[in-house]
């Protein structure tokens, strides 16, 4: 006869499966399903939001409302542009109980409803990112030499009247080289946005901006941000930062141009003693014990008093950090030795710091660059396919391949900032977020619990 206890307990951790998994099948769905994007369609601190990944019925009528953390909408308004899966929202500038919400925090929480059913929620409680982008954020003309800087009007929204502003001049030759493209291609200065520095001055700010022209003194040396500090005495009314960029160089062409006598780091390129092609691509090849070289070059001779910090990295591996190289004429060389665990390809995380100058004692712009040149990939073990026939003798490839020049925040220089939630990954099952390989686990938990179960219950019965 088969224990009681024995098929008691057994059945309880049959039961106590079955809620682990509804548990993480649950956790799951609420975590990954809905995700938004944002843009800026008008110039008045309009947020438009783009959500995907929502569970809809086109035949029933849905409505959104906006709340600060903890708060319940005020108002709610209805969706107009909706399929079964998306949305478009606009948190409108317009609306006094936005406004409010705009006007009080960076941070804001999204709700849609049906609008017959108001218990039936299919967005409750989303957090929602309502900082405008640098570029976006107040109406002040910020360019006097070229290019115009004309963005949007959120001081106006809020009802701000402090506006007060820095200078701090630009070095970074990656932002100087896109501004001047920018210029003499009669660009839009917001193409420059995803490459200007993230964190701005919070202290050091001085006298108020007024109108379009603003009374302040201009700088006429150089390439500058002009940092926008705008507040309220109002009760718990934001604090708002915002950039234009003041051109003191009206007739810089070039970065030789705009750091006249100085010299800036032009590339980085990274090679080995083997070669491989994979598929018609040539690429450097590494293995534990190889030696690498990484060659940064700059636009003229140099003098190095203490060298900068690479920073590199294999794959989604450790950063592992380079103080000292060579130093030779225009470059510095930095060597390294692939250790157990380097796998991948080689990237550029920093380059940063150090003491450089040219011959003439100005300091070298110090600028972090991704690789040029064929691709550098450290592997368990190489073969002996060495292709010395295309080197150009330096140990750099006559061939190379563009450069990514966005180093300070992800973008192609558009208008529309990507805000997503959470993470869009591929295979998995539209409208839960779930992998496939979850949801193969989930499965094979829950048959394996309900076949433990009928056994069980059939043992009841053997004598």
């Amino acid at each position: 006869m088969i224990n009681e206890s024995i098929l008691k307990n057994t059945k309880r951790l049959m039961i106590i499966l079955l809620f682990v998994v509804a548990f993480i099948l649950l956790l799951t769905i609420t975590s990954n399903a809905a995700e938004y994007t944002r843009s800026f369609p008008t110039n008045d601190g309009s947020i438009q939001l783009d959500l995907t990944g929502l569970t809809l019925d086109e035949g029933k009528q849905y409505e959104y409302g906006l709340t600060t953390k903890g708060g319940t909408p005020e108002e709610w308004f209805l969706i107009t542009n909706y399929t079964a899966t998306t949305a478009t929202v606009n948190i409108s500038e317009s609306d006094y109980t936005m406004r409010n919400v705009l006007r009080i925090t960076d941070e804001g929480y999204l709700y849609i409803r049906e609008k017959d059913n108001t218990e039936s929620y299919a967005v409750e409680n989303m957090q929602i990112d309502l900082k405008l982008p640098l570029f976006y954020s107040i109406n002040v003309e910020g360019n006097d030499n070229g290019i115009s800087t004309d963005a949007y009007g959120i001081d106006n929204v809020y009802n701000l009247g402090t506006r007060e502003y820095k200078f701090e001049r630009i070095t970074d030759s990656t932002v100087i080289e896109k501004y001047l493209e920018i210029k003499q291609n009669d660009g839009d200065i917001k193409d420059l946005e995803p490459y200007i520095k993230t964190s701005y001055p919070t202290t050091g700010y001085e006298g108020t901006v007024n109108g379009l022209v603003g009374n302040y003194n201009k700088p006429e040396d150089g390439l500058y941000y002009m940092w926008i500090k705008v507040s309220s005495s109002t009760a718990n009314t934001k604090t708002v930062y915002s950039c234009i960029i003041h051109d003191g160089l009206p007739n810089s062409t070039s970065i030789a141009d705009y750091i006249a006598g100085g010299v800036v780091t032009d590339s980085i390129k990274a090679t080995s003693s083997h070669t491989e092609y994979v598929g018609s691509t040539l690429e450097y090849r590494a293995a534990p014990g190889d030696e690498i070289q990484i060659t940064v070059s700059f636009t003229g001779d140099i003098n190095v008093n203490e060298y900068p910090t690479l920073t590199i990295k294999f794959g989604d591996g450790e950063n592992i950090t380079l103080t000292e190289g060579e130093a030779s004429s225009d470059k510095i060389i930095y060597t390294y030795t692939i250790q157990s665990g380097d796998l991948g390809t080689l990237q550029i995380v920093d380059f940063a710091g150090g003491n450089v100058t040219d011959n003439d004692g100005n300091t070298a712009v110090i600028t972090k660059k991704d690789l040029t040149g064929f691709a550098l990939v450290a592997v368990e073990s190489t073969g002996n396919n060495n292709s010395g026939n295309n080197n150009n003798g330096d140990g750099n490839f006559n061939i190379t391949t563009p450069t990514e020049n966005n180093q300070n925040s992800a973008g192609t220089g558009n208008n529309n900032q990507q805000i997503v939630d959470n993470t869009i990954a591929t295979g998995k099952i539209p409208q839960t977020g779930l992998e496939i390989g979850m949801v193969i686990l989930i499965t094979i938990v829950v048959t394996s619990a309900i076949i433990g179960y009928i056994k069980c219950k059939n043992l009841r019965d053997i004598k």
